[in-house]
């Protein structure tokens, strides 16, 4: 699958010819645009069918931190009149487990969602060659569900 100008193909007036489905996919799609060497963030918008508006990076930090608020995260989101976004960020250091501050900050994202009506499929943080996402691990429970890998390591090599 490949989303924007890595994988889907334009049709006509930014309309993508695929739909998210696998999180390892939409993982695979954040890596190729996460590859840095100071932390980021993505956001893909997606429209209720899941099909990708539209992707942006709203947040560049450094080696180990990123600051970023709801409003830079929902402004495309609203913008693009998407119905769900999934978010994803790196960790140069290769560790995808999340950090309190991004759970704190994934919690946030939930809350105005919620209030936008606007749904956050997933919470993904992106270590090297390993994910961590968070409605694989049950931290959310989304309007759509994704196609869920079966695992028993939290940690995913892709």
């Amino acid at each position: 699958m490949i989303i924007k100008e890595i994988v889907c193909q334009y049709k006509s007036r930014r309309k993508f010819d695929c739909k998210v489905g696998n999180p390892l996919e939409v993982a695979e799609f954040f890596r190729k645009v996460l590859n840095e060497d100071r932390e980021s963030m993505v956001v893909l918008h997606l429209n209720a069918k899941l099909i990708p508006l539209s992707w942006e990076k709203v947040a560049v930090g450094t080696l180990d931190n990123l600051v970023t608020h709801p409003r830079e995260i929902f402004k495309g989101a609203i913008m693009q009149n998407s119905s769900m976004i999934i978010v994803a960020h790196n960790h140069p250091s290769g560790n995808s487990m999340p950090s309190p501050e991004d759970f704190d900050l994934m919690k946030k994202i939930l809350d105005a969602g919620e209030l936008l009506m606007i749904s956050l499929l997933d919470f993904m943080v992106i270590g090297g060659d390993n994910i961590w996402s968070a409605a694989n691990e049950g931290f959310l429970s989304p309007t759509v569900e994704l196609k869920k890998e079966s695992s028993e390591n939290s940690e995913k090599k892709v």
